[in-house]
């Protein structure tokens, strides 16, 4: 049937198939500003086994209560796992995103020497790290997981300090042939995908006021909804092409920075191929046992959280979060182990002895102390009224003031009753009030 004898068909409606999908940015500067200068960010202790040294050795990570500052912590984490930089002292346990930014500044400058263009990309990354904490723009392209529509301006600070970014959001070529089309017409990234939505949502319109689509326009109009529909069931930003593509493309044991749901994460890629994501919101991070965080799947339906040691956690009735009854092996592991895991069940095996020696020696240090004390309490017992004990024999025994016998403090949990019924007490000596450091 010839064209001209079609009746008018509206075109479809991509807009409101797009308007689940979500933002492929970070806050706005305005909003963000607002959170990440308020306060500080509260700073963790973790067990990192360090995969150069194999040695294991504490880490000071920085947690997040607001949206805005997660790339510069995100990559501030990176560089402490990765032995770069120290996120503070051993009792601080609060920072600032100023202070985050001048330690990652000062890891720069402090850096090998640099060519002329290293040089100039360094004072471009300088200069657009003290505004990481109000957030990043980023335009993550659909074909790879290292690729961004704005590379130059968004990949330029990580580069700085040889760190990837990366994401997720990659369209299948063999089993969405249809979407991979769909983008190479719109330019291939999140923000190309929107404006092409927003221009055939145009020509919807148009097509509802009665004027009859060509072709080449009905065309465009149904890439556009190919476009809303894969935007909306890939919400959450991560795809099984994408996950499978930074299994593949990460080596083992590396860490770099993971954009996902309009969030900068540290990602960590084991030796196993499996993937986890560093426990740094602060609602998680306050129990020191959550350390990572699973990523097996795009909906994180399979995910679980781990120690540092990478044993499994569940919570219990209460919600308190424990061991699991026997290690969960990984999907497909034999017993064949590699070598990670079996770092890993020494590791843990070292710790476990480790906690035990620990306690058994705190154990004798309280016996010894509570028999000193005990036999401390039987010698004063034994001094005539008014003498000093025997560490200050020579001490000059203190007459009462009045009439009245003299009080006596009371020592340690040792002290008997029947100096509070009519025994005679020695004087209190002026030392008395001071605290004994064990």
């Amino acid at each position: 049937m010839d064209d001209k004898a079609k009746a008018p068909e509206p075109a479809p409606e991509p807009a409101a198939a797009a308007a689940a999908a979500p933002a492929a940015t970070q806050p706005a500067p305005e909003a963000a500003a607002e959170q990440g200068d308020k306060g500080a960010d509260e700073l963790a202790d973790i067990q990192w086994l360090d995969g150069e040294t194999g040695r294991v050795r504490e880490v000071k990570i920085a947690t997040q209560s607001a949206n805005g500052p997660c790339p510069l912590l995100a990559l501030a984490n990176v560089l402490a796992l990765a032995g770069q930089v120290r996120l503070g002292t051993a009792a601080q346990r609060t920072t600032t995103a100023a202070e985050v930014a001048g330690i990652l500044a000062n890891r720069l400058f402090d850096g090998p020497a640099r060519g002329e263009a290293d040089a100039a990309a360094t004072a471009a990354a300088l200069a657009q790290l003290p505004r990481l904490h109000r957030g990043m723009d980023v335009d993550p392209r659909f074909g790879h997981v290292r690729d961004f529509a704005n590379a130059g301006e968004t990949q330029r600070v990580f580069a700085a300090f040889g760190v990837d970014l990366v994401h997720g959001w990659v369209a299948d070529p063999a089993a969405e042939p249809h979407v991979v089309r769909a983008l190479d017409e719109c330019g291939g990234s999140y923000e190309r995908a929107v404006e092409y939505i927003l221009a055939a949502d145009e020509l919807h319109n148009t097509a509802a006021a009665g004027r009859r689509l060509g072709a080449e326009e009905q065309r465009r109009a149904e890439a556009a909804l190919v476009l809303g529909e894969w935007l909306r069931a890939t919400a959450t930003q991560l795809t099984e092409c994408g996950l499978a593509q930074l299994q593949a493309q990460l080596a083992g044991g590396s860490l770099s920075v993971m954009f996902r749901n309009n969030h900068f994460s540290t990602l960590l890629r084991r030796g196993d191929g499996r993937l986890f994501l560093l426990c740094t919101d602060d609602a998680v991070a306050a129990d020191p046992r959550l350390v990572w965080e699973s990523l097996d799947d795009v909906h994180q339906a399979t995910a679980q959280f781990v120690d540092s040691q990478f044993l499994p956690l569940e919570p219990g009735a209460d919600g308190n979060y424990a061991h699991q009854g026997a290690r969960a092996a990984a999907p497909g592991a034999t017993h064949d182990q590699d070598a990670a895991a079996q770092i890993d069940s020494d590791f843990a095996l070292a710790l476990r002895l480790q906690e035990q020696e620990d306690q058994e020696r705190a154990k004798d240090r309280e016996r010894r102390r509570e028999r000193h004390q005990r036999l401390q309490v039987r010698q004063d017992d034994a001094l005539p009224p008014g003498m000093a004990p025997a560490a200050d024999l020579y001490a000059v025994p203190e007459a009462p003031r009045t009439g009245r016998q003299p009080l006596h403090a009371a020592q340690g949990q040792g002290q008997s009753q029947s100096q509070s019924q009519g025994q005679a007490r020695r004087p209190k000596r002026p030392d008395e009030d001071r605290c004994a450091l064990m």
